[in-house]
């Protein structure tokens, strides 16, 4: 029996990934393994038991994609859209003592705050 071939949506689907993530495991490194694949011209393929056997020794999720084959439009590269706020921050409510402190009058300040230490010269240094 010839098992059915998944393209590169449908993988992406499957491991959650995109596009360019699945082209680096296609790759291989020094700590993993190629991705296994089969191509025909210009096209890639993937079988999904090879896929079930790559995510299980690398550690990795894999979601059966054949049922989700239609649903592939929805797992797109790029940047995910934002979501809205569905609850507002809640109004700052003041305290007792933040009230009285906003309503107090402010205190003077020390006659040495504020001053310079640095002596201006006199009329007798200036003349000099």
């Amino acid at each position: 029996m010839a098992q059915a071939l998944l393209n590169t949506k449908q993988v992406m689907a499957g491991f959650g990934v995109s596009d360019m993530t699945l082209w680096a495991w296609r790759q291989g490194s020094k700590t993993r393994d190629c991705l296994p694949f089969h191509k025909e011209g210009r096209f890639v393929s993937f079988k999904e038991s090879e896929m079930k056997a790559y995510a299980k020794v690398h550690g990795l999720t894999w979601s059966s994609t054949m049922a989700a084959a239609d649903h592939t439009e929805a797992v797109q590269p790029g940047p995910k859209p934002k979501l809205t706020a569905t609850t507002a921050k809640p109004a700052k409510v003041k305290t007792a003592a933040q009230k009285m402190k906003s309503a107090a009058a402010p205190l003077p300040r020390p006659a040495s705050v504020g001053k310079s230490k640095r002596k201006l010269p006199t009329q007798t240094q200036a003349q000099a």
